[in-house]
């Protein structure tokens, strides 16, 4: 059997090395972070929808899309006792799925200056990459690096969180900042579509953007933001929390935002 090509070795060697770098890096952070800090580790999983109508409240374009992450919050250690304790953290991940209806013919614009003249069919030749698993969750026990990730999960993210931890009400407020990184620009469907008008073949190719995580998470986490803290018996901490957020009610557009999400301190 023949080996790789040149090119395939030289990214599969480039990978490994982004890999092997990104253990030790990460190994040292790690360790740096256990000793100096209070550190919460656990996993986040988002599923969106995004549903355009027409007028007559007909559906022209759905899609949806599951993310899974790893969510990670520290503090230093020996923080008050009481008060807010300002945290800092990461939610990163990847799409795991994506799904896609379409039918423009009930799209308004194309209905009005089709005048129902021409019917246009459609395929979907391209489609945004994703991959079944969350690649910052198995980097537990790979260290395959944040770098050598995005180059093999294009539909991935990085977003930092600011947390108030709020010791007396056992509570903490999320809030994200702008994403580190977020879906590629090879995340996007692309459709072909064609028809006949007046006898003559028409055909078109357009891309279908999709929104960001940063945009669909960062928005469903500023409508429900405080989640409870539980403390054990050895006062380690943990939170988790759920919320279903629900944005217009179209035409033309609406949006559901369903994620949830634990962390628990070591």
């Amino acid at each position: 059997m023949r080996g790789a090509p040149s090119g395939s070795r030289h990214i599969l060697s480039e990978a490994g090395t982004k890999g092997f770098c990104g253990d030790i890096v990460q190994m040292c952070l790690n360790m740096l972070m256990k000793k100096y800090c209070v550190v919460l580790d656990g996993n986040l999983q988002e599923n969106y929808t995004c549903t355009f109508r027409n007028a007559n409240n007909a559906v022209w374009w759905q899609y949806s899309y599951t993310v899974g992450a790893t969510i990670s919050l520290r503090y230093p250690k020996g923080g008050s006792a009481k008060g807010t304790i300002k945290m800092k953290g990461n939610i990163e991940g990847n799409a795991t799925r994506f799904s896609i209806y379409t039918d423009v013919n009930e799209q308004d614009e194309f209905r009005e200056n089709s005048k129902g003249r021409v019917h246009a069919e459609g395929i979907c030749v391209y489609a945004p990459p994703a991959v079944p698993f969350v690649s910052s969750q198995a980097d537990r026990k790979t260290g395959f690096g944040a770098a050598a990730r995005a180059m093999f999960t294009p539909a991935c993210f990085n977003i930092p969180v600011d947390v108030d931890y709020d010791v007396d009400a056992k509570t903490m407020k999320f809030e994200t900042n702008d994403a580190l990184i977020d879906f590629l620009p090879t995340v996007k469907f692309t459709y072909f579509y064609w028809g006949i008008a007046a006898g003559i073949p028409l055909v078109t190719i357009v891309d279908l953007r999709i929104n960001k995580v940063g945009q669909t998470l960062g928005k469903a986490f500023s409508m429900y933001s405080t989640f409870p803290v539980i403390k054990d018996a050895s006062n380690n901490i943990s939170v988790k929390g759920d919320a279903d957020a629900k944005v217009g009610n179209g035409p033309p557009d609406e949006h559901d935002i369903k994620f949830n999400f634990s962390a628990k301190g070591n």
